[in-house]
């Protein structure tokens, strides 16, 4: 998530929620363990699509899901050249 964060520029406020997104909370949970109203959980969601490009939670989720792949790949392929060997 800090990779994330970091790569779209989300406040520490912003990646509190997608953390809690990522777990599966509903928006009145966010708020109730951010200890904000779940308008601003709200909020923060809509900064977060903005910022990531998506429309909707589901799309926030596949991104970050779909950066986290992406960035797995990289790292398994930089490995996989750095060693000699290949991935199949």
């Amino acid at each position: 998530i800090q990779d994330i964060s970091a790569r779209y520029r989300l406040s520490e406020r912003e990646e509190e929620t997608l953390k809690g997104v990522l777990m599966g909370l509903s928006t009145k949970e966010v708020a109730d363990q951010m200890h904000i109203s779940p308008n601003t959980v709200k909020a923060y969601m809509r900064l977060i699509m903005i910022k990531l490009g998506v429309t909707t939670r589901w799309g926030v989720i596949a991104k970050v899901v779909g950066s986290r792949e992406s960035m797995d790949e990289t790292t398994t392929s930089s490995h996989s050249r750095a060693s000699g060997g290949d991935l199949l």
